[in-house]
């Protein structure tokens, strides 16, 4: 399919071709601009479009005030890296991050920095990266 038809609204792109579904569906309004399907077009073919959502992006801690809110979440280890000095293997998946402080978290004897568990940790409730996210 391509995303070449004229009128698809800029940071949209086209899903399918066919009857919108009512109050789901966002379609092109005849002044050019993404419209929730708010009639019964089931007697129509449009083109529906949805928007082009924007990874979140994440930057590491910065001290231990920014990794307070999370101290009590569990981490899990996603990799290797080689700043760190823990063996993956010797701790296990997931771990409960015991004592922080404005340079690095401890769990299990193993003292990581920030920076280094942004490239190695992920929190274990729900995947996101082990760092602060960025909001634009």
């Amino acid at each position: 399919m391509s995303n070449q038809i004229p009128g698809v609204p800029e940071g949209w792109i086209i899903e399918r071709i066919g009857k919108p579904i009512f109050n789901v569906d966002h379609v092109i309004h005849y002044d050019g601009q993404p419209m929730l399907c708010d009639y019964d077009s089931s007697y129509l073919n449009r083109v529906i479009i949805r928007k082009i959502e924007k990874p979140a992006k994440y930057r590491p801690f910065a001290n231990a005030e920014e990794f307070k809110p999370h101290r009590d979440r569990w981490v899990r280890v996603i990799g290797d890296c080689d700043d760190c000095e823990f063996d993956p293997d010797d701790i296990g998946d997931v771990c409960k991050i015991q004592l922080y402080n404005d340079t690095a978290i401890i769990f299990y004897h193993n003292c990581v920095c920030y920076h280094s568990g942004f490239q190695c940790l992920v929190f274990d409730d729900d995947g996101t990266p082990f760092g602060v996210r960025i909001d634009e």
